[in-house]
């Protein structure tokens, strides 16, 4: 359910180029975050959409996340998620660890340019192609609109133990106004939007 209120958040989101919600400092800083818990994972789940409406997740390798996290994947032009994509440009890209969680909400297009290619290369994915050149390799830009974050690393995830196991000696149960939901250390909602183009497809 969650996972479908996020692909339909995006049908009613236009962009192309993006600013981060009002620009206030707090903004600002809940962006920074993001792209600092986003740019540890090595892996994601891209969430696409089937012809029949249903969901399709599977893991990915990230190859790249840019400075207004553009996220950068590289995968097989013959594979299903390439049709899917190309009928229906609605993904969701989720990152998820013991402590670290981020998912971005936005639109995924098919690039095959050369040279962007020869620079995202890793020898590692020479499993699954023939060296950098394989005309089989095309890469995944993915652009988000909005993503949220949650992250208890470190001193956050120790502050959290202790508030949790302080609600449950006192009985009670730990509330969003318990100072962890609004620090942006710990959790924070962007939203990226731009001037109003064609629609999500």
């Amino acid at each position: 359910m969650w996972i479908a209120h996020c692909f339909d958040m995006t049908n009613s989101l236009r962009a192309e180029s993006r600013t981060v919600d009002d620009g206030s400092d707090a903004s600002s800083k809940q962006l920074e975050h993001l792209r600092d818990v986003v740019r540890q994972f090595d892996t994601t789940t891209l969430i696409t959409r089937r012809r029949s409406g249903g969901l399709h997740g599977r893991p990915m390798s990230v190859a790249a996340v840019d400075d207004d996290l553009t996220v950068w994947l590289v995968t097989s032009a013959s594979s299903p998620k390439v049709s899917e994509i190309s009928e229906d440009g609605r993904v969701l890209l989720s990152f998820q660890r013991s402590s670290q969680f981020a998912a971005l909400n936005g639109r995924a297009e098919l690039v095959y340019d050369r040279d962007k290619i020869w620079e995202l290369w890793r020898e590692a994915y020479r499993v699954w192609y023939d060296g950098k050149s394989d005309p089989d390799i095309v890469l995944l830009r993915f652009t988000p609109y909005d993503a949220e974050y949650w992250d208890s690393s470190g001193a956050k995830g120790i502050a959290y133990l202790f508030r949790a196991a302080r609600a449950y000696a006192m009985g009670e149960k730990l509330s969003d106004d318990s100072g962890m939901a609004v620090d942006p250390d710990y959790h924070g909602k962007v939203d990226l939007v731009g001037p109003a183009s064609q629609p999500v497809r």
